[in-house]
């Protein structure tokens, strides 16, 4: 999933980076979308320049923010885009 990510948003030059937390951020240069945030849980409020991608999240695209679950992974990527 995080090799998809990477090779599909390659041209806005990703850099993988892993919390403590277990939590793994792909940051991005030349986009509005500054982060993506991987994980399995809510972790702290992020700015809406950070979108993520959590296993816990029910919908496929949560109306109140780009938080998408793990199986529209294809749909981060369309929107981000």
């Amino acid at each position: 999933m995080i090799s998809k990510i990477m090779r599909a948003l390659k041209m806005f030059s990703p850099e993988l980076v892993t919390a403590s937390t277990g939590s793994v951020y792909i940051k991005f240069t030349g986009s509005k979308v500054k982060q993506i945030r991987i994980a399995n849980h809510p972790g702290q409020k992020t700015s809406r320049n950070c979108w993520e991608l959590r296993s816990d999240a029910g919908n496929q695209r949560r109306k109140d923010g780009r938080i998408y679950n793990f199986r529209s992974v294809d749909l981060l990527i369309a929107d981000f885009k």
